[in-house]
């Protein structure tokens, strides 16, 4: 019957579970499980022990190798084939207690160990059921078949409660992680917040440090302003005091400005007074046109003189006392033409420069010297007065040629000495380049002329002088003269009479000049 209940059982599971002989050395057999089309290998180990006891009939020994093997009871498909194919079994059973064969042919597949052999078939193990005695195999088939269905549904049971607690333990090991998760989330929000709250104790430091620099610059800032108000305090007092002072200084101005405008008059009627009396005080009743007379009247005397002098074709005319004066006065180096081709004309012209020099040297450029000696004290009050008022400068000097010219003693012995030494010089001179002529008459009353006319061009209200114009400058017809063979494009070689001009550019002759 036990034998009929295992093929049965084999029948039922063989499309579900098989397994293979165990391995000589760890005595496992091999389970092969097919749920829902797909198959699953496991291991399920047997007591050799067991195996080896003829008592425990096949059904155990299923029994304890199903056990081993891991199915998943609470898959739908798993328990309607567990409980329906074991009641299935069990009626066949009650049925069909003889037929044996069946499960031997069927199930070929489990190995059981027969006479001290490691394999073998079930044919073997029912032929040994065979021989036992009737009454024990039955009693064996139906306390194995009790315990079967007991401890069927004790392994149901376990593997219900085995798959629960499976299940319980995976939804724990699924609220471990999510725990863990929420943990790790957790531990990531506290650090941010630890961060978050670093960086807010940062700011909090800063703002507390900069807090008390604000503290400190505040109280400077009091101090200061405490200062301020002091001193402003102190400088509206100095203000009321100034205010009250500047009220008196105030009425002293205007007291100190009636009086200056007083004064300012009456210097105005004093300069009045003054200019009334200098103005009519003149060294001679010449003018700018009676001066103009002269001064070319002093030009053709000097002209004429030459001309006489040199006689016709400049007979008279020693060019070598000529060529040496010309050297010594140094215009040899810068006239036009070479010393060895030098003409009586050249020399002629040059002579009447000479003269017209001297004059100026003698007369017109130190009038006031020829009446006394002009001392250095007197020069620097002269350019005092000039720079200061040059009215007055003006003034001082017409009244101090005045003063002279009344003065006739010392006036006549003044132009005698002076007229003596300048005529002495100017004879020496022409006697020299002219040998041949006596010109000393002539020479005297030109110095006469130009000592008269060089205190009258200085007692003027403008004073008249003497301008050199410079050699090299360009021939300009509108401010220039020459004489003839003179170069009217080229430059100024020689200056025979000077330019004469006032202070107030009202009076101007025009210079003689030679251009090459």
């Amino acid at each position: 019957m036990a034998h009929r209940l295992s093929q049965r059982f084999f029948q039922t599971f063989g499309s579900a579970i098989s397994f293979t002989a165990p391995d000589k050395n760890t005595s496992k057999y091999q389970a092969c499980q097919t749920v829902n089309g797909k198959t699953q290998e496991q291991e399920a180990v047997a007591d050799p022990n067991l195996l080896l006891d003829n008592s425990v009939s096949p059904t155990d020994l299923i029994r304890s190798q199903i056990s081993s093997v891991t199915l998943n009871p609470f898959d739908d498909d798993t328990t309607e084939l567990v409980n329906g194919q074991v009641e299935s079994a069990m009626e066949v059973e009650q049925e069909s207690p003889s037929s044996d064969s069946a499960w031997t042919h069927k199930n070929p597949c489990i190995y059981l160990p027969s006479n001290g052999r490691q394999g073998g078939t079930f044919s073997e193990a029912s032929h040994a059921e065979q021989q036992m005695p009737a009454w024990v195999s039955e009693k064996r088939s139906n306390d194995t078949l009790v315990k079967y269905y007991e401890a069927e549904k004790q392994c149901q049971n376990l593997f219900r409660e085995n798959w629960r607690l499976q299940n319980q333990l995976t939804s724990v090991q699924g609220y471990k992680q999510e725990a863990e998760r929420q943990c790790q989330s957790l531990f990531n929000d506290y650090r941010r917040l630890h961060n978050q709250l670093t960086s807010v104790q940062e700011y909090k430091q800063e703002a507390e440090r900069q807090c008390q620099r604000l503290f400190n610059d505040n109280r400077i800032l009091d101090n200061k302003l405490s200062s301020a108000l002091t001193r402003n305090q102190n400088t509206l007092a100095n203000l009321e005091r100034l205010q009250d002072t500047n009220a008196d200084l105030k009425q002293q101005y205007d007291e100190l400005r009636r009086r200056y405008d007083k004064k300012v008059e009456s210097y105005k009627k004093l300069d009045k007074n003054y200019m009334d009396l200098v103005r009519p005080l003149h060294v001679s009743d010449d003018d700018h046109s009676t001066i103009y007379s002269r001064l070319m009247h002093i030009r053709i005397s000097i002209e004429s003189l030459i001309q006489k002098a040199r006689g016709e074709s400049s007979a008279n005319l020693n060019r070598e006392a000529a060529v040496n004066h010309l050297r010594e006065s140094k215009l040899v180096e810068d006239f036009p033409v070479e010393e060895a081709i030098v003409e009586p004309y050249h020399l002629n012209l040059y002579m009447e420069s000479a003269i017209m020099t001297a004059l100026i040297d003698q007369f017109f450029s130190r009038a006031l010297e020829c009446i006394f000696h002009q001392s250095k004290e007197f020069e620097e009050i002269g350019r005092w007065v000039e720079k200061r008022d040059s009215k007055i400068a003006a003034r001082w000097r017409q009244q101090l040629c005045v003063l002279i010219a009344h003065d006739s003693n010392a006036m006549e012995c003044g132009r005698e000495r002076e007229v003596d030494k300048a005529a002495m010089v100017l004879s020496n001179l022409v006697s020299r380049v002219y040998p041949n002529v006596d010109m000393s008459v002539k020479i005297r009353e030109l110095c006469h002329h130009a000592f008269d006319l060089s205190f009258v061009m200085l007692g003027m209200e403008s004073m008249i002088y003497p301008v050199s114009t410079p050699l090299g400058t360009p021939f300009d017809d509108t401010a220039m003269t020459t004489p003839q063979r003179s170069n009217p494009a080229g430059t100024v070689s020689l200056v025979i009479f000077p330019a004469f001009k006032d202070s107030n550019n009202s009076f101007y002759i025009k210079p003689k000049v030679w251009c090459s």
